[in-house]
């Protein structure tokens, strides 16, 4: 049974209420609150293909895990309940199938930066919630942060699209201000996961095609989010914001610059590569199959294309950074 939109984002609400008000009542006097954020969210799930970030936060540590190992087990007997939103397909981790060297590798990767897992589950303390800072030992995470999606982005898409499900409103505490070298993390954060897309295509092409996907999508959200835009709710709408920023706006902040008009440049980066954006949402939203060297192709596409982006973005936070200091002087 294919979903429509609205059906889709009807369901995983009932499914998500119906997650909370369980995990509630099993343990409500041990829970600060839960938020959530991304595509369920925003209005853009799409089951088989879209994971729900489901953030946990406990008030004391001894009680991490006992929530945790709940909320987990909830999630995937609820899932048998919720067929259609076919969380199987979509969510490699933390659940029981077969393993192997590379998918194993594959979702500590994914566990490092907050993909494809049902369910985070944090103590009092261990999220510094004002700046957006995570405070813990575990490796995984320690070098996400570091080397692969910026801490702070993910607070911030909590803080902008998060929905509290139970509890306080931390949304509220969130007060974080991004450096420059923050910003130039968050353009390299979709180059590496796109990069990972098309190393594994030929191995293993529904992962890859999912890794580039969701790294075209994250590239969009990351160059507003790294220029200070309004991200807002509608994809459309940030994918031709990020366009006019890329083509338009890069063009007059690099006159302003030099005072030179670079002709050459305009081929490389300009409205037809945006074709890759559209066909990864067709994609998201099987409008649109792929076979084997169809997958290869794409997942190349894409990387060469987030590489573009991130090396145009990077020089337009630099630009821009330098003409807000410029005015202040």
């Amino acid at each position: 049974m294919t979903l429509s939109k609205s059906e889709a984002q009807k369901l995983v609400w009932r499914f998500i209420n119906d997650f909370r008000d369980r995990v509630v009542k099993k343990h409500k006097t041990k829970i600060d609150f839960i938020i959530i954020y991304g595509s369920a969210s925003r209005g853009e799930f799409v089951p088989g293909k879209s994971d729900v970030d489901i953030l946990i936060q406990v008030y004391k540590e001894k009680d991490k895990e006992a929530v945790k190992k709940y909320a987990t087990d909830t999630f995937w007997n609820l899932a048998k309940k919720y067929p259609e939103l076919n969380f199987k397909k979509s969510i490699s981790n933390t659940r029981k199938k077969k393993s192997n060297l590379i998918s194993d590798s594959l979702e500590k990767l994914e566990a490092s930066v907050f993909l494809f897992q049902p369910v985070f589950v944090f103590h009092k303390g261990e999220i510094d919630w004002k700046n957006g800072r995570l405070n813990t030992d575990n490796p995984l995470l320690l070098t996400g942060k570091k080397w692969i999606v910026p801490e702070q982005t993910v607070f911030l898409r909590f803080k902008e699209e998060g929905i509290i499900l139970y509890g306080r409103d931390i949304r509220k505490e969130i007060k974080i201000e991004l450096k420059m070298v923050d910003k130039l993390r968050i353009t390299i954060a979709p180059q590496l996961l796109s990069f990972m897309g098309f190393l594994i295509s030929p191995i293993l092409t529904k992962k890859a095609t999912n890794y580039s996907i969701k790294a075209l999508l994250y590239q969009v959200d990351g160059i507003l989010t790294a220029l200070d835009k309004s991200r807002g709710k509608n994809l459309q709408n940030r994918i031709k914001e990020e366009k006019r920023i890329l083509i338009q706006e890069y063009r007059k902040l690099l006159y302003d610059f030099l005072k030179i008009k670079f002709d050459f440049l305009e081929d490389f980066l300009n409205s037809k590569d945006f074709r890759i954006v559209k066909q990864a949402i067709k994609l998201k939203w099987s409008k649109e199959s792929l076979n084997y060297f169809e997958t290869i192709n794409f997942c190349f596409k894409a990387w060469i294309f987030i590489l573009k982006v991130g090396i145009r973005s990077a020089v337009i936070v630099f630009l821009s950074r330098r003409k807000k200091v410029k005015r202040s002087k």
